[in-house]
């Protein structure tokens, strides 16, 4: 099947995209995005949607002007409306976190623009490849459930969706489309660069490990696809106990959860109750590692009453008599 028409039954199958919606599609001139950029072109009177492309540059790099010129130049031959977004940066960080850092502004940018434009969603380049990568990578980092469904076909993020139409479209179906319609893009040099842990697994261990699974990238990127499942599963189930065995307090900032009601669940949705209450106050749960978890649960089963765990970010954990009670 055609890549094109591929995409199209992706699109509907996960009901991506809705008849008359106006889309932001993030093009950085590579390879991906400019693939992605011509598929969703090419599919407006099909999809019956309006896109819009909108392109970040980091001024991280000397090549960065002329990704943006080659951008521009795209759009004006093409007639599709272009905004070009500039991001300012304060002191530099190490690598991975420079990484991070551009990945969150670049995305924190793109959903100004969508809220400006009324715009729907945004549409990112990301493909089979890049969740294998991010699922192995965060393998590497000790993840558990919850790091591994790291990319989903569509999600919301800061109250805007962005979906993911190529999301399972291995990357290398995506060079042959390029090829196959001579389409221009162009190569960021800082996919070279060594020093960023995603291209050292790109370059040298995917390699290394396709000499054990020659499907290993599908084999990562399905097991995100699983993940991604089994957590929204337990997700729902623990948002469902959350509300069963929690006090909400008028202060948003606590609450406190049935300590009995809590251990007599199994293990895993014990957690799922725990990350879910913690996310409740604080807001989110970036912080939080397993080893906070095991330390709540020492706390649950084998602390007297009074004590007392403190968390990043100002969360205190105190055990009562029979309730946990969580503030900030």
């Amino acid at each position: 099947m055609k890549l094109e028409k591929t995409i199209q039954a992706y699109v509907r199958r996960h009901k991506l995209i809705a008849p008359g919606q106006r889309i932001v599609v993030g093009v950085s001139g590579g390879a991906d995005s400019v693939a992605l950029l011509h598929l969703l072109a090419e599919e407006q009177p099909e999809l019956g949607i309006k896109i819009l492309v909108a392109h970040v540059n980091h001024h991280l790099r000397k090549s960065a002007d002329r990704d943006q010129r080659f951008v521009e130049r795209l759009c004006a031959r093409h007639r599709w409306p272009c905004h070009i977004l500039h991001l300012k940066w304060g002191k530099r960080s190490t690598a991975s976190s420079l990484e991070e850092r551009a990945r969150t502004k670049r995305l924190q940018a793109l959903i100004r623009l969508a809220v400006q434009k009324h715009a729907a969603a945004i549409a990112l380049a990301h493909h089979q490849d890049d969740l294998a990568e991010t699922v192995l990578m965060r393998i590497l980092r000790g993840t558990g459930l919850k790091g591994l469904p790291s990319m989903l076909p569509k999600r919301t993020m800061n109250g805007m969706t962005v979906i993911r139409p190529l999301l399972e479209t291995p990357k290398i179906h995506i060079d042959t489309y390029i090829r196959t319609n001579k389409l221009a893009f162009r190569v960021d040099p800082s996919n070279r660069q060594r020093r960023f842990l995603r291209n050292r697994i790109r370059r040298d261990l995917l390699p290394l490990l396709e000499n054990y699974n020659p499907n290993i990238r599908w084999a990562l990127a399905n097991l995100g696809r699983q993940a991604a499942a089994d957590y929204d599963l337990l997700q729902q189930a623990g948002q469902g106990q959350l509300e069963r065995l929690a006090r909400f307090p008028k202060d948003p900032k606590s609450l406190s959860i049935d300590m009995n009601g809590l251990l007599r669940l199994p293990l895993g949705l014990q957690r799922m109750v725990l990350r879910l209450a913690l996310e409740n106050v604080q807001g989110d749960t970036r912080r939080l590692t397993f080893k906070h978890i095991l330390e709540i649960e020492d706390l649950l089963r084998n602390r007297p009453i009074g004590s007392i765990v403190n968390l990043p970010k100002g969360l205190c954990l105190k055990k009562g008599n029979k309730h946990l009670l969580i503030s900030l």
